[in-house]
């Protein structure tokens, strides 16, 4: 599976803990923000972050790490979205994921419709050559309001099977009740 992610908080630790119990194989994370880094850069501070919170040996880490890219792409400019057609062609044939993709947004709800739409610009919406989904964190919009029109713009690219809606946010109150 491919992945294509901007945050790392949460799903990098349970990617990596997937890994790391062996139900996680054909795979590459393709980090995409705004911020200029690159591969090694990006492998370098989710090693860090890994080092922090999960129990690991080196070889471990440094197997899943490699599975780690990143692409700088302004998230609000469709033509810079076509970087990613070629990354994700060559992760798609070095791990053979058959181009099936995951999208992860965890983006400001500003960005929720804008993203679509800019992947769709270079058809990564498309399911000819592989499965695509994409993943929205809550808070989904900044009302009812918002967040009706938030799904109007997110299927005017995706059809309701590609979407997934999640909510990380927890609290110790809410995990004791």
């Amino acid at each position: 599976r491919q992945m294509c992610i901007r945050d790392s908080r949460k799903l990098i630790p349970a990617l990596y803990n997937l890994f790391k119990f062996g139900r996680l194989n054909k795979f590459s994370v393709l980090g995409v923000a705004r911020s200029e880094l690159n591969d090694e850069t990006f492998r370098e501070k989710m090693r860090e972050a890994l080092l922090e919170t999960e129990e690991t040996t080196p070889e471990t880490l440094d197997a899943f790490c490699s599975h780690l890219y990143y692409q700088a792409v302004n998230t609000s400019d469709a033509a810079d979205y076509g970087k990613l057609v070629p990354r994700l062609e060559e992760l798609h044939t070095k791990y053979q994921t058959n181009g099936n993709t995951l999208y992860y947004m965890s983006t400001p709800p500003s960005l929720y419709g804008v993203i679509p739409e800019c992947l769709a610009a270079h058809g990564l919406n498309e399911e000819k050559d592989g499965w695509k989904r994409i993943i929205v964190e809550k808070p989904f919009g900044y009302d009812e309001k918002t967040a009706q029109e938030l799904d109007v713009q997110i299927h005017r690219f995706f059809e309701e099977h590609q979407i997934y809606r999640i909510c990380l946010l927890y609290t110790s109150d809410a995990a004791d009740d």
